[in-house]
């Protein structure tokens, strides 16, 4: 239990960088990282929020101990997809835009498909999340 607390923690802290990052749109996130790859850190930092957001919720629902009701085990197993989707968000957009950089040039449906499968590594968690709280919700007004 206390291994799923302290990774909360953590994953709560790189959230937030990457959110305030991305939010004030720093210069450091148009730095690259590499010589001839030219990947940008706003990517990195991205992919690394995403994660931390999936992790988030997987702590979230875990974090009262083992799921002992199935509904609660579902989500719980939900979540751990959403953190291996969510590990593949950068190699997807690599695949579909063809560099590391994410830059979809006259690649109108590819660029489609990228933003539909970020919008929805994001919104699965919360899915996730609003999902246990109704759950919950009528457990205890039953």
């Amino acid at each position: 239990m206390k291994t799923i607390r302290v990774l909360f923690w953590i994953s709560l802290a790189f959230f937030i960088l990457s959110f305030l990052l991305l939010l004030s749109g720093s210069s450091l996130l148009v730095l690259s990282l590499g010589g001839q790859a030219a990947i940008p850190l706003g990517n990195l930092t991205t992919a690394l929020g995403i994660l931390a957001f999936s992790v988030l919720s997987f702590c979230s629902l875990r974090w009262r101990g083992r799921p002992n009701r199935t509904w609660h085990r579902y989500l719980v197993t939900l979540a751990g997809i959403s953190i291996g989707l969510s590990v593949t968000w950068w190699p997807v957009g690599r695949m579909l835009s063809g560099n590391w950089s994410n830059t979809f040039i006259n690649q109108p449906l590819a660029s489609w498909w990228f933003w539909n499968y970020s919008y929805t590594l994001v919104g699965f968690p919360l899915v996730l999340l609003l999902l246990y709280f109704l759950f919950s919700l009528f457990k205890r007004t039953k």
